[in-house]
C-alpha cells in the first residue's frame, strides 16, 4: 500500500482503518502526522456536536411556558385597552428589529465572502509547509491515469474538461481541516504542485518563499488556487493550464 491509497482508506472511516492501512501506518512517518491530524479534527468535530443538557432542563422549560401562559392570560382585559397609538408604536418596534436583524445577517454575509486577511508572507508559509508534509507526492515520475485525475475533483466538486498534461500526482488531502484536490504536473524547471480549495478562502498573492519556491495563489468568488514550484517555474502557464483543463463548480 502507498500513501496515496493509505489517505484514501482513511478519510472514508478514520475510527476503522483496514489491516493493510494500519500496517502501513506504523511504517510511514508521513502518514502516521497525517492520520493524528486527520483524527484530532475528528474529535473537535465530535466535541462540536456534543452539548451538555441538565437533567431539570424538561421540567424547567414546561415550568416557564406555564408562568408565560399565566401571564399573558393576566394581560388580555389590558391588551383590549391598547389604542391605535400603541399598535402604531409596537409596528414601528417591529420595522426596526427587522432593519437591525437584516443588518446583522448581512454583516455575516460580508464577513463569510470577504478572503482572509492573511499576510502573504503567512499564506507562502503555510502553503509550502503543506507541501513539505506531503512530499511523497512529489517522488512519482508516472502519469496518472485520466480516471484517477477525474476522481480526485470530483471529490471537491470540480469536473475535468480535458486532458491536463504532465500530471504524476492526483489525491485529495486535508488542509486546516477541509478537503481540497492535490495534483502535481512536472515541468522542465521541475515540480508544480496545483491545490484546488473549494472550501479554502486565500487572497491572490504571487510571491517568492523559503527554500527556493515560488508561490501564487488565486481567489475565487468562493474558494481558491495554489501552485507551489520552483521559483524559476513558469506557473502562470501552469495556472492557464488547469483553469482550460477544469470546471470550477463551487469555486
Amino acid at each position: 500500500m502507498n500513501c496515496m491509497e493509505f489517505r484514501r482508506l482513511s478519510l472514508e472511516d478514520p475510527q476503522r482503518l483496514p489491516v493493510l492501512a494500519e500496517q502501513h501506518r506504523q511504517q510511514c512517518p508521513s502518514c502516521q502526522g497525517y492520520y493524528r491530524k486527520l483524527l484530532q479534527q475528528e474529535r473537535l468535530l465530535e466535541q462540536a456536536f456534543t452539548v451538555s443538557v441538565p437533567e431539570e432542563l424538561g421540567a424547567r422549560i414546561i415550568l416557564r411556558q406555564q408562568l408565560a401562559l399565566r401571564e399573558e392570560r393576566g394581560r388580555l382585559p389590558e391588551a383590549k385597552r391598547r389604542t391605535a397609538t400603541s399598535g402604531r408604536a409596537q409596528a414601528v418596534r417591529q420595522r426596526l428589529l427587522g432593519a437591525a436583524l437584516a443588518a446583522s445577517l448581512l454583516a455575516v454575509a460580508v464577513g463569510l465572502l470577504l478572503p482572509r486577511a492573511e499576510a502573504p508572507d503567512s499564506i507562502a508559509r503555510m502553503l509550502v509547509n503543506h507541501v513539505a508534509e506531503e512530499a511523497f507526492s512529489l517522488e512519482s515520475s508516472e502519469r496518472v491515469t485520466r480516471g484517477r485525475l477525474v476522481d480526485t475533483l470530483h471529490a471537491v466538486d470540480l469536473e475535468s474538461l480535458a486532458p491536463l498534461d504532465g500530471v504524476t500526482f492526483a489525491g485529495n488531502c486535508l488542509l486546516d481541516g477541509q478537503l481540497i484536490a492535490h495534483l502535481v504536473v512536472q515541468t522542465p524547471q521541475g515540480a508544480v504542485t496545483v491545490l484546488m480549495m473549494p472550501n479554502r478562502r486565500l487572497r491572490s498573492i504571487d510571491v517568492e518563499a523559503q527554500a527556493g519556491a515560488r508561490v501564487q495563489t488565486v481567489a475565487f468568488n468562493e474558494g481558491a488556487m495554489a501552485l507551489i514550484g520552483p521559483r524559476d517555474g513558469n506557473l502562470d502557464q501552469i495556472r492557464e493550464r488547469v483553469l482550460s483543463s477544469v470546471r470550477v463548480l463551487r469555486i
